[in-house]
């Protein structure tokens, strides 16, 4: 899992994507993954946090 900045489209996004190693020491991104602006991940992660608290995770 690769968690990146990048701009798409003109766009400031965070790319989090699973990578495999395609050859010994080439890595490339697979189609599993989240790319979305940085305000919808703020969202995705206080919906995580709260929920985190709801089930008594640490």
């Amino acid at each position: 899992m690769r968690i990146e900045a990048n701009n798409y489209r003109g766009r400031d996004v965070v790319d989090a994507r699973v990578w495999y190693e395609a050859e010994p020491g080439v890595h490339k991104p697979t189609k599993k993954g989240l790319c979305l602006q940085p305000q919808t991940w703020q969202e995705v992660l206080d919906a995580v946090h709260a929920l985190l608290e709801d089930v008594g995770a640490d």
